[in-house]
């Protein structure tokens, strides 16, 4: 089963759960408009609050859901920036799709769906070592640099988050996005997990990727992977996506895979 086919999987599950769904929409709203006292706060990070949803019951089993959203007000996502909608403007984000990618990414290879990942074609690759040396220390440069054209997740040579192939429960069984009133969120499994890690998650080089045994952050601050894919460019309000996260992130904001609250 795809990735993408677990979270059309989820949405089904919840499209006949009208109360949950209800529920999600009151919480996604108060948080958006600052009446935060009462809700179901279990942790945030630099960027993001969670919250807990509760439990859906899908096919392959129940799921503990929880509700990942910007912490600020004023910094919270356009949903229309955040899906791609907007181009050739200085507020397209990149990054929530570029990260849906790279958990799709990781989860192909656990799932023993895909076997090496790399850049989309040598040019790439090329261009991405140009500009990484412009604007990286030799520290960072130096484990940039020793990715090689293709690599696999397993290797002892890749220097980033790591995983095994078999190991599904190293990933959350499933994410979803949310659109709530032009604002993006993003459902994903909680714990206890439907599938049980097998701690073969470990983050080489990068920072707070793995936590107890589960893969929970994915983005460029953090993750090899991700940056790997190259930044926006803030002259053409482009993306080169170098490995393609983007392109493969961007299939969850279709409309038969995401729920509009």
């Amino acid at each position: 089963m795809q990735y993408l086919e677990r979270t059309a999987q989820l949405r089904a599950a919840l499209l006949q759960r009208t109360d949950l769904i209800d529920h999600i929409r009151d919480i996604f709203c108060k948080h958006i408009s600052g009446n935060r006292k009462g809700l179901p706060w279990c942790g945030e990070g630099t960027l993001r609050r969670v919250y807990a949803i509760g439990k859906c019951d899908t096919p392959s089993g129940t799921l503990n859901l929880l509700l990942k959203v910007r912490n600020d007000i004023d910094t919270m996502s356009n949903f229309d920036s955040v899906a791609g909608r907007i181009k050739d403007n200085e507020d397209l984000q990149t990054g929530e799709r570029e990260e849906l990618g790279a958990f799709d990414a990781y989860y192909s290879f656990a799932a023993g769906l895909t076997d090496k990942f790399g850049f989309v074609d040598e040019m790439a690759r090329s261009c991405f070592l140009k500009e990484i040396k412009r604007r990286t220390g030799w520290a960072e440069f130096s484990i940039l640099n020793s990715v090689p054209q293709t690599f696999r997740l397993d290797d002892d040579e890749w220097p980033g988050t790591s995983l095994r192939v078999g190991d599904l429960g190293a990933l959350p069984y499933a994410q979803m996005v949310l659109n709530c009133n032009g604002i993006y969120g993003c459902l994903v499994e909680g714990l206890p997990p439907l599938v049980k890690s097998l701690n073969s998650a470990d983050m080489g080089h990068d920072e707070g990727t793995v936590e107890r045994g589960r893969i929970i952050d994915l983005g460029s601050a953090h993750c090899l992977l991700s940056k790997l894919n190259g930044r926006i460019n803030r002259e053409t309000f482009k993306h080169p996506d170098y490995l393609g996260l983007i392109a493969r992130g961007t299939k969850y904001f279709a409309p038969d895979y995401r729920i509009d609250l």
